[in-house]
């Protein structure tokens, strides 16, 4: 179970480029709206119905493996290296965290207010995300839409807080790139028994 981060996150810009936003990411399910930031920069298809972590699959041991209605079985390794070819990594959670910053991007999102001033708007939203702020998904979105966003961020059982403006400038974006781009080559170097 992760510790979940609780972001309130302001939106602003101008009517136009924040309406370019909502219609990003506003579904509509029957009665209800659904807003899913992850909407302005999607997984591919490619990792659907892909599940990461592990499972023995005929006495062999798998990281990633599929799971859908033809049943259970591993994702084959040209599959693995083309993945990794096009996307830098084979593993969809993997995936999600070098584009999103966090496991599952945002999560449960409530759109608090919307007022629109002197030619400007501003969104307020609240929503819960996994281990962190989704920090690369939302300094993508800021440049994405010219918007400026703050987002003030809690981690569950005082696991830290603060406060995070978007858009980055390019030196920080890079540095945040390479650190996690670290981070990973660690993980993958290790060796799971």
């Amino acid at each position: 179970m992760p510790n979940w981060t609780y972001n309130s996150c302001e939106i602003t810009g101008s009517v136009d480029d924040v309406k370019a936003f909502m219609d990003t990411i506003t579904e509509y399910n029957k009665d209800e709206v659904i807003y899913n930031f992850t909407n302005c920069m999607p997984i591919p298809d490619e990792y659907n119905n892909m599940h990461e972590g592990a499972m023995t699959i005929d006495e062999v041991r798998e990281d990633v493996w599929y799971s859908d209605e033809d049943g259970v079985r591993p994702v084959l390794d040209m599959v693995k290296d083309r993945l990794k070819k096009e996307y830098g990594t084979y593993k969809p959670i993997e995936w999600q965290y070098r584009h999103w910053g966090t496991k599952w991007g945002d999560c449960d999102t409530e759109l608090i207010s919307d007022v629109i001033t002197k030619g400007k708007r501003e969104l307020h939203f609240r929503f819960d995300s996994a281990w962190s702020e989704p920090f690369f998904l939302l300094n993508h979105i800021a440049n994405m839409f010219n918007l400026t966003i703050v987002n003030t961020w809690d981690i569950e059982l005082g696991n830290g807080d603060g406060t995070t403006n978007y858009p980055w400038d390019d030196d920080y974006l890079n540095e945040s790139i390479e650190a996690t781009n670290q981070m990973f080559e660690s993980l993958n170097d290790m060796k799971f028994e």
